[in-house]
């Protein structure tokens, strides 16, 4: 997968082709795209955050050719899989996925972090320290 001026390509053994995402409402633009331990890669467009897994058929030949994602949250950021396995997604705040009801969900994790009536906190950045117990992120109040 090549994220390249807001488009997404896969090389499928002979070329690159450019997908959009199989929902017809998501956005046209990709902001990011993280590939987990496991090669599923969750995508963040402009709008909203997806789950892709290579091993399903997306239709390539379609116009525009399209990737099988999976909808997952109206949120995007920066996402990251820490060495337990489990993927956090920085953005408005900082959300872990959970297995809800049979269905992946990203639930939010209290931050403790006072609020601020004329900004929105966002978090940009993720990294998981050496001691595999604390976290870090970036973030600035817009």
């Amino acid at each position: 997968m090549v994220l390249y001026e807001g488009r997404l390509s896969r090389f499928d053994g002979s070329r690159f082709v450019t997908y959009a995402i199989v929902d017809t409402n998501s956005p046209p633009g990709t902001e990011n795209i993280y590939e987990t331990r496991d090669g599923v890669y969750w995508i963040s467009t402009t709008r909203s955050t997806y789950r892709f897994d290579p091993s399903r058929t997306s239709q390539p030949e379609s116009d525009p050719p399209r990737l099988n994602a999976q909808f997952v949250t109206n949120s995007r950021g920066m996402s990251l899989q820490d060495r337990n396995g489990v993927l956090w997604l920085a953005s408005t705040s900082l959300f872990r996925l959970a297995d809800i009801d049979g269905k992946q969900a990203f639930v939010p994790v209290p931050l403790d972090i006072q609020a601020r009536s004329n900004a929105t906190f966002t978090a940009f950045e993720l990294a998981e320290a050496s001691d595999g117990v604390h976290y870090g992120f970036k973030a600035v109040w817009v």
